[in-house]
């Protein structure tokens, strides 16, 4: 076990599998050529689950599959592997694992035999994700299988219930469908497959929501029964706690998916790949996932996206909601609150306010929880923020200070300077409770720099940028009522991309208007898109060498690109990019309008004086420097705690 030392609650522990040569007695000096190459296929060796493991044997040239011996803890297992189409490796799924380290020995005749480590885990988690949050509700009793029968009562504080298949029929399919129901890391899981049909792929669904994801165990996946993907033969997965309205944690949605694959690679074999697919809470566990767990994800493609919770909306839903109290107590007209917020229209502001009371610890929290827990996004992360000492409240990445809103509208003389000076001193911020403050927020440091290190603030640059990410949005910026799904995210998940990867090639961005039907494989624009991201993973898969970026990026359908569609009858494809902004333009939000970047990724800006040079139009700087005292953000420097990602597959220790 290798750690890397960090002084806050929250520690990240890195576990490293451990592969060795092993002679068992054997003078090693005189077995110079390697043994056969090993490899986990349901799992990484690291984080096995359930006492067993898919587990592959290179045959190197020159050596027969029958030559190979294969033990776990001493005892032969050779019995459980059988060769494959091509005769050159052997799979098996290794059993009586017991918790903790398992030494795996690999051994062929005149080689060097080898060793690998399997880290055996209990199904009831925790995998990587820490401490599992308590209390928890189960409520199998309310989740009905895709055949219609409930589960019933669960047992233990892991929720569990005996495993269901079911094999089912639907009119448009013309195939049965296996639909297995469990339990694993008290999430309940469902797996589709369609049966005599599969077309060696999977799409893991992931569902949408926030506001009281916590404390519950969930009575709905994302849906595995999509008629057109099992038509296709995908098999279709999912899991209770990969939903963000049960569960709003990215990370935790990250270990449940870990197992809910590994149980299946188990059951069926690999898949040729597994695509994320995703809308609006779904994306954030995509782009997450790829990004902070590569290897689980091989494409994504999402809807109505988010980079990530905390940089992402939760910040724009915290500053809608500060302008919007600030807003019922000014004289700013319609026009002057749209510049001043960034919005196409008024009615966004109101409308993300309440949104952004998922960091108030008693708005969302659950009918049946009758406890003192708190109900946010930042104690609901506590594994990753740690705990504040004085408090016992979660650390909070959450700050605003310096922040000038309405920068741009004054600038453009849309406000006048006297407005844009009240605006600011009376602006205030969040206390530690969710409620308004008069002064502005004070992010916790150590939770800003875990926030960058671990992945919550999206980076771009873990596995994301070596898959495919197809990015549709389904226009709602200008809805009359409003809509917290705006096109701002993703020219943030883009502008990351490029800073990470130097470009943002491996990502097309669809958009079109809310007529066709949205984000579903009944859209003919969404179902060629599910074809188009099968057409570049298959041509992936078939192109091993090279960086994985590169790749990516030369196997892209050339009929795959951004694109938008006429908003009018005729519903056109529209390829010029110039027009497409025109028809679905990009707003840029409060701390775009304040000269934030539009990446979106700097939680806490760092500061300088005020000065003349952040103004278009006459100031009064000393007034300025009233509401100021300390600054203001300096948007050319990177953000306080700002930092690469540490790295992948990151596991977190406690709180």
């Amino acid at each position: 076990m290798i750690r890397r030392g960090l002084t806050v609650a929250a520690t990240l522990v890195f576990l490293g599998s451990t592969v060795a040569a092993a002679t068992d007695g054997t003078d090693e000096s005189a077995l110079t050529q390697p043994g056969p190459p090993v490899e986990v296929l349901s799992s990484r060796p690291e984080f096995v689950t359930g006492g067993d493991a898919l587990v592959r044997v290179r045959v190197p040239e020159g050596a027969r599959p029958e030559q190979v011996r294969v033990a776990v803890n001493g005892l032969d297992q050779t019995r459980a592997f059988h060769t494959g189409p091509d005769g050159r490796a052997l799979t098996g799924l290794v059993t009586g694992l017991h918790l903790g380290e398992n030494n795996l020995v690999a051994a062929l005749p005149g080689t060097r035999p080898v060793h690998l480590t399997l880290y055996d885990r209990s199904t009831d988690g925790p995998l990587f994700a820490g401490p599992k949050e308590q209390p928890f509700a189960c409520e199998t009793t309310g989740f009905r299988t895709a055949g219609g029968q409930l589960l019933g009562r669960a047992t233990g504080p892991s929720c569990t219930v005996p495993t269901r298949v079911e094999h089912l029929t639907r009119k448009r399919v013309p195939h049965r469908i296996r639909v297995e129901t469990g339990v694993l890391d008290r999430g309940i899981y469902e797996i589709a497959m369609p049966e005599g049909a599969w077309n060696h792929r999977l799409v893991y669904t992931f569902g949408g929501g926030c506001p009281g994801g916590w404390y519950t165990q969930g009575r709905a996946t994302a849906g595995v029964l999509d008629e057109v993907m099992l038509r296709r033969g995908y098999a279709i997965a999912s899991s209770t706690l990969n939903v963000f309205g049960t569960n709003c944690d990215d990370l935790l949605a990250s270990e449940v998916m870990a197992m809910v694959k590994e149980r299946f690679v188990e059951e069926f074999g690999p898949p040729l790949f597994t695509i994320g697919w995703g809308c609006s809470g779904g994306s954030y566990q995509a782009h997450q996932i790829a990004d902070n767990y590569p290897g689980l994800l091989d494409g994504i493609a999402v809807a109505c996206s988010f980079p990530d919770l905390v940089s992402g909306s939760t910040q724009v839903l915290t500053d809608a909601a500060l302008l919007d109290h600030y807003f019922a107590k000014s004289t700013l007209d319609s026009a002057q609150r749209r510049a001043v917020s960034g919005f196409g229209v008024t009615a966004t502001s109101p409308l993300l306010a309440n949104q952004a009371r998922r960091i108030d610890p008693r708005a969302f929290c659950p009918a049946t929880l009758h406890t003192a827990a708190r109900c946010d996004i930042y104690d609901h992360a506590v594994n990753v923020y740690g705990r504040d000492p004085r408090t016992g409240a979660a650390r909070r990445p959450l700050d605003n200070t310096g922040v000038q809103y309405g920068l741009a509208a004054l600038n453009s003389r849309k406000i006048s300077f006297a407005q844009f000076l009240d605006l600011n001193a009376r602006i205030g911020g969040f206390d530690a409770e969710g409620g308004f403050s008069p002064a502005r927020s004070v992010a916790d440091r150590d939770s800003v720099s875990l926030a960058y290190r671990t992945g919550r603030v999206l980076s771009g640059g873990g596995g994301l940028g070596s898959i495919p990410v197809v990015d549709y949005r389904s226009y709602t910026d200008d809805l009359p009522g409003g809509d917290m799904h705006l096109s701002l995210h993703t020219a943030a998940t883009r502008a990351r991309l490029v800073a990470a990867n130097g470009d943002a090639d491996n990502q097309v961005v669809l958009a079109e208007n809310g007529s066709h039907g949205g984000f579903l494989t009944a859209n003919p624009v969404v179902a060629d898109l599910l074809a188009q991201l099968d057409a570049w993973l298959t041509a992936i898969a078939r192109d091993p060498t090279g960086p994985a970026h590169q790749r990516v990026v030369r196997n892209r359908p050339t009929g795959l690109a951004d694109a938008c569609w006429t908003p009018d009858a005729a519903h056109q494809k529209v390829l010029d990019p110039g027009r497409c902004a025109a028809l679905y333009p990009v707003w840029p939000g409060p701390r775009r309008v304040a000269g934030g970047p539009v990446a979106g990724d700097v939680l806490k800006c760092a500061l300088h004086p005020v000065t003349a040079a952040d103004y278009r139009v006459p100031v009064d700087l000393a007034a300025l420097a009233g509401v100021f005292p300390d600054g203001v953000c300096d948007w050319s420097r990177p953000g306080v705690g700002q930092q690469p990602l540490s790295g992948t597959w990151l596991s977190f220790g406690g709180q």
